[in-house]
């Protein structure tokens, strides 16, 4: 109740106490101050320049102009509406330390959120919650409470990911979130294409130019524009979505894709051109990159129609519908709705038959059938629109839907996920692979709150592999738990375990390795517990032994396979100190301390070491590190070595 009213009310929602202040008269020289720093952003003016023009404007009490140096600040980039503005980020600002940048943001934000400023109050409370900023907020999330009741989907989708045990609350702030993205979703020329890119020890390793990432900077991409140039069709096809979409670091630019597609509808056999064809009318009905034509896109669909596509079918009915090109008909309409939505090969055609069967347009009213639906928009083709009117439907409840808040919030937060905030993830990879693993990971962080499981995934990795600033190993856990209260995963399962294990809480180890008992890792780690004799797992080298080589099988790649041969080669020498010398093991000891007196006990029985069974694991072991040193000199080589 308290949230519908918040919602509704003419007024605006009270701050909470600690953000009060009184605001500062905003003046004309306040005005003329950002409105320099916003023609500095859209010219790309050096990052000193921008921020020097932003904090001149907030000093003089611009409330935008604070949140947009703080963002400077800490993702060297202002978070515009759709996405963040890329400039070459050189940064020579005198505050080159990391934590004083972060304690100048936060007073930004924190005097940005004072003056109502919600976006800035979502900020302090994300990245404060996240450990990222040098102090956190008393009412984290009062902050995003209020933040979300004055307008702000990032702090709505965050609350409603944080409440899921409270369903109705849930339901309710992700409905919030939702209708704003309905907003977004059908701007034109904005519908986001969401990029869920994953960062591995490969991206790791290769960030720079050729990683089909860069766009127009790419060498890669480049290559398959000249073959489009040239007239190869896969090239063309493949460029022209890159551009229409704005994908893979490209700028979208739909002159470029729709010159493209005319290309490939002229040039072509009707047999290979369906699918250009669509695309083509679509821009066309839109007036994306060019003239609206709806004569022209009418043509087109019929075209692609008779070679049996269904996205040109749910065309024609559009236009039947909408009777712009022809006089409207909808019993036709329907007729073509109807067909495509049988050959089930979009969303489109689903959501569209469902709409006039609901609300009786061109055929007689069928509820049952319009549910039906819906529901296939929205559960198997992903549709925006049919999860959007599920989503509902399932909230209001009534004589098509018992009312279900708990799939409505599934619902409207997937739909909250197809807004303009789902770029948050790919500018995040974008500052990653810029080289600015700090900012990636303030953007990875935001997003994993709001839901993106590949965000807290990303940014345990960053963390795991020490790519940020005044981090430690165990500042990763709570981004791999979190990963995991999104979606199972097993390397964060099994980074969980491990952290178990080092605290000493077993039960909870053992029950997270079970759950990942089918990846490599888990079972390295399960050997490494045997190879050690841990949380009370007795000590074998016969098991230990068994989990390396299944380890191996599991993942076949040439570092699992190295590190098992290694982890093999220490197992063997630790027996051999012990049952020779009597020595305590070398590699595989226990973490936890025992007392002098006691022994370290015998591995449990297995066969006799002798040099003969010794030799062999030696010889193979020299072998694999010959063959990794190898592979930094001629990595070919080593393919064919490793394939031999």
């Amino acid at each position: 109740v308290g949230a519908e009213f918040l919602s509704s009310s003419s007024k605006k929602p009270t701050p909470p106490a600690f953000l009060m202040e009184e605001s500062a008269a905003d003046d004309s020289s306040t005005a003329l101050l950002r409105t320099r720093a916003e023609a500095a952003t859209d010219e790309c003016a050096s990052l000193d320049e921008r921020l020097a023009l932003y904090e001149a404007a907030a000093l003089a009490g611009d409330v935008l102009s604070a949140r947009r140096a703080a963002e400077l600040y800490v993702y060297g980039a202002e978070r515009l509406p759709t996405g963040a503005r890329r400039c070459k980020k050189v940064w020579s600002h005198s505050l080159d330390d990391d934590v004083a940048k972060k304690k100048k943001a936060a007073e930004h934000w924190r005097f940005a959120a004072q003056r109502g400023d919600a976006a800035s109050a979502r900020e302090l409370a994300l990245l404060g919650a996240a450990g990222l900023l040098p102090f956190s907020e008393d009412d984290e999330e009062g902050l995003l409470s209020w933040a979300a009741a004055t307008g702000d989907a990032r702090a709505a989708l965050a609350l409603a990911t944080r409440l899921g045990g409270h369903v109705e609350a849930a339901a309710w702030h992700a409905r919030l979130a939702a209708e704003i993205a309905n907003v977004e979703y059908h701007t034109p020329g904005e519908q986001t294409h969401v990029e869920m890119d994953r960062l591995t020890d490969t991206t790791l390793a290769n960030r720079g130019d050729g990683t089909a990432q860069r766009g127009d900077d790419d060498s890669l991409l480049q290559a398959q524009e000249v073959r489009a140039e040239a007239g190869d069709p896969a090239a063309m096809l493949a460029t022209a979505d890159l551009l229409y979409w704005g994908a893979r670091g490209y700028a979208r630019d739909h002159a470029r894709a729709r010159r493209f597609f005319e290309r490939l509808v002229a040039g072509f056999p009707e047999s290979n051109h369906v699918v250009p064809m669509n695309r083509l009318a679509s821009m066309l009905i839109r007036g994306e990159g060019g003239p609206v034509d709806h004569a022209r896109a009418m043509a087109l669909y019929e075209r692609a129609a008779a070679l049996g596509s269904a996205v040109a079918l749910n065309g024609l009915g559009y236009e039947y519908f909408h009777g712009t090109a022809v006089p409207p008909n909808r019993s036709k309409a329907f007729a073509y709705f109807d067909e495509a939505a049988r050959l089930d090969a979009d969303g489109d055609s689903n959501f569209n038959a469902a709409f006039m069967l609901h609300e009786g347009l061109g055929i007689q009213q069928n509820l049952p059938r319009a549910a039906r639906l819906y529901e296939h928009a929205a559960a198997r083709h992903g549709h925006f629109d049919g999860a959007l009117k599920l989503a509902q439907l399932r909230h209001r409840g009534g004589h098509l839907f018992r009312r279900d808040p708990a799939t409505s919030q599934k619902y409207f937060a997937a739909c909250a996920r197809a807004g303009w905030l789902a770029r948050d993830v790919r500018n995040a990879f974008d500052q990653y692979l810029d080289g600015d693993s700090d900012a990636a990971l303030a953007l990875y962080a935001q997003a994993a709150y709001l839901g993106f499981p590949v965000a807290a995934k990303n940014a345990a990795f960053l963390v795991d592999r020490r790519k940020v600033t005044g981090v430690s190993a165990t500042d990763a856990i709570p981004f791999h738990r979190l990963a995991l209260d999104l979606a199972f995963d097993a390397e964060s399962a099994v980074a969980v375990a491990n952290d178990a294990v080092s605290r000493g809480e077993c039960r909870t180890a053992m029950a997270w390795y079970a759950r990942a008992a089918d990846s490599a890792l888990a079972t390295l780690a399960m050997a490494d517990l045997h190879a050690r004799g841990l949380c009370g797992v007795p000590r074998s080298r016969v098991v230990a032994e068994k989990l390396f080589r299944k380890a191996a099988t599991l993942d076949t790649s040439v570092a699992v396979r190295a590190s098992v041969v290694l982890k093999l080669l220490a197992l063997r020498l630790d027996d051999l100190a012990l049952r020779i010398f009597g020595a305590k093991p070398l590699f595989f000891t226990p973490t936890t301390t025992t007392p002098d007196s006691e022994k370290t006990p015998p591995l449990e029985e297995s066969d006799d070491i002798t040099p003969a069974s010794f030799l062999p694991t030696f010889l193979l072991a020299a072998a694999v590190v010959a063959l990794l040193w190898h592979r930094h000199r001629c990595a070919s080589s080593l393919r064919l070595v490793v394939a031999s």
